[in-house]
């Protein structure tokens, strides 16, 4: 007789064993989200859950706000929630008290806490099958000041992951009140690959109060195509780097480290960095490079060990570590007949390149319209849709543009400097109407000015200005021509000063008079039919772009 209570009963109990068999087996989450976790030990006070909602979400925001002011666009890392768009917080309830925790949060963790975090949820246990980052907060342990206190720390693919943990005691707020929501960005972007720099108020910078002010370029490319800010996931093999590393001196200054990589898709980014501090990165293309890093002498000078992470265009990375480092004698400029020079950048740290001392708001004219620059290692910000792409950008290692009136000064006090040499180009966004005039001042006295440089004509011309003897400062002055018309769009191509060693410099009146390369292109025709430009549109004038400190001290005059 067929007996349906006991087949009931049967599958009840079959469905019973598969639920409890779940965790042991796997544990189905999406892929590439961040998860949090609050770890309590006994006595601890449960999770604020309101606090660390707002905490999060204000991360996410904050990244998607840098990824846009960098020129990536609108991206940033997804959050588990619940069905109401709640912070999905998990709970673990810790087998001891807080102080069988305390201690080096690093060992702390590897030794004591992991084992009590559930393998679906722990990504230190059975990676294979996690590709998350997760942000564990600890409630009631004390942690040690300084180092150990705090950490994160990106998995590899070779891991068989990709993903990553940041770690974080509540009770590190006892220790630094007005750190522990920068703390927690820090961390954070360790797990995104980012190391140490020396910036401060920057994300992985010497850490302000209430939080980052900003992440440096260099970081934002790097974050571009890391898989926790993109949709798509191709899981290629990462990227393979040559046993043989190449260190020469470039000069008194500067070393470099020369390595050859190997792709299964195009090669993405480079990046070199010295215990757990970034010193160096450049741009790569193609399936197999070389890349070149140069850093300064200072940076690398007693190591024993540097580091070396390769991104490919899918996301996928991997590192490898150098040891027993011997770096090479300086190689004296004037003994070896080799001028000395450094590149005029923006924002960019390369050890060849000298950035501005003055507000970056003096270096452009138009109100909110930002300078952006391709770095000499070859990594570009992209413009915005109010800047015009130009052809010259593509071709020059090196490049910022801005917009008139601008003053970008430069300490050059620390070398024998006497000569600036550039390439210069008006994008002509507004079919002819642009024209400035560059003015070049040493320790604010004026030692070069050039003719009225109207667009088209002025498409590509080279600038050659002699520097005195002793200048301190070496400032390039972008001036809009006085004729009241905006579009004063401006570029300087692979900007540098140099230490010329020929017995007869050119005369200093040889300047920036003869084009180098005519460049025609359909901007450059005037079209009755175009829609009108972002500037036309808002009505430049030169009041209006007259914003920065020194422009308006020069407008009172």
């Amino acid at each position: 007789m067929f007996n349906f209570r006991s087949l009931v009963s049967k599958i009840v109990f079959v469905l019973l064993i598969a639920l409890l068999l779940i965790p042991a087996t796997g544990y189905t989450v999406e892929k590439f989200i961040v998860r949090c976790i609050y770890f309590k030990p006994q006595g601890a006070a449960p999770v604020d859950h309101d606090r660390y909602d707002k905490l999060v979400k204000d991360m996410q925001k904050w990244f998607r706000n840098e990824m846009i002011r960098h020129g990536y666009g609108n991206k940033t890392f997804k959050l588990e929630t619940d069905g109401k768009g709640d912070l999905k917080i998990h709970t673990i309830n810790g087998r001891h008290p807080g102080e069988h925790y305390t201690g080096d949060l690093f060992n702390a963790y590897y030794q004591k806490m992991s084992k009590e975090i559930p393998f679906f949820i722990n990504n230190t246990s059975n990676r294979i099958e996690q590709d998350n980052i997760y942000i564990v907060i600890l409630g009631g342990v004390d942690v040690v000041a300084g180092v150990g206190s705090t950490w994160g720390r990106a998995w590899d693919f070779r891991g068989g992951a990709l993903g990553g943990t940041a770690i974080v005691s509540e009770n590190f707020e006892k220790l630094y009140p007005n750190h522990f929501t920068s703390i927690i960005y820090h961390e954070f972007g360790h797990t995104l690959l980012l190391e140490h720099t020396q910036v401060d108020n920057s994300l992985m910078g010497l850490l302000p109060f209430g939080g980052p002010s900003h992440m440096e370029d260099f970081e934002a490319r790097l974050i571009n195509e890391n898989h926790f800010f993109n949709d798509d996931h191709i899981l290629n093999p990462p990227p393979e780097i040559n046993e043989n590393l190449q260190i020469t001196a470039v000069g008194i200054d500067t070393i470099r480290f020369s390595f050859k990589i190997k792709g299964s898709t195009n090669l993405y980014h480079a990046q070199l960095k010295r215990g757990k501090d970034y010193i160096g990165s450049t741009a790569l293309t193609g399936k197999n490079a070389t890349a070149d890093i140069d850093v300064s002498r200072s940076l690398v000078q007693n190591i024993q060990l540097v580091t070396f992470l390769v991104l490919d265009e899918n996301g996928n990375w991997t590192r490898k570590d150098f040891r027993n480092i011997q770096i090479p004698e300086p190689v004296d400029p004037e003994k070896d007949n080799v001028s000395t020079f450094k590149f005029l950048t923006l924002r960019d740290g390369h050890p060849d390149s000298i950035t501005p001392i003055n507000n970056e708001l003096e270096w452009v004219g138009w109100d909110n319209a930002g300078s952006f620059e391709k770095t000499p290692n070859g990594i570009a910000q992209k413009l915005p849709n109010w800047y015009v792409h130009v052809p010259k950008l593509d071709e020059w290692n090196s490049w910022f543009y801005s917009h008139a009136i601008a003053r970008i000064e430069y300490d050059i006090s620390r070398w024998n400097f006497n000569r600036f040499e550039a390439h210069f180009y008006l994008p002509n966004p507004c079919n002819g109407n642009a024209d400035v005039q560059v003015i070049g001042l040493a320790d604010d006295v004026e030692v070069y000015k050039s003719e009225v440089l109207r667009s088209p004509a002025a498409q590509n011309k080279h600038f050659q200005i002699n520097i005195p003897k002793d200048t301190q400062i070496f400032t390039i002055q972008i001036n809009d021509a006085g004729d009241g018309i905006g579009c004063d769009h401006f570029v300087f191509g692979e900007a540098k000063v140099l230490q010329v060693l020929d017995d007869e410099p050119p005369d200093t009146d040889e300047i920036a008079d003869d084009i180098i390369d005519d460049i025609v292109c359909e901007d450059c025709v005037p079209d009755t039919d175009r829609e009108p430009t972002i500037e036309e549109d808002l009505g430049i004038k030169p009041k209006n772009k007259l914003t920065t400190i020194w422009a308006t001290i020069k407008a009172r005059q």
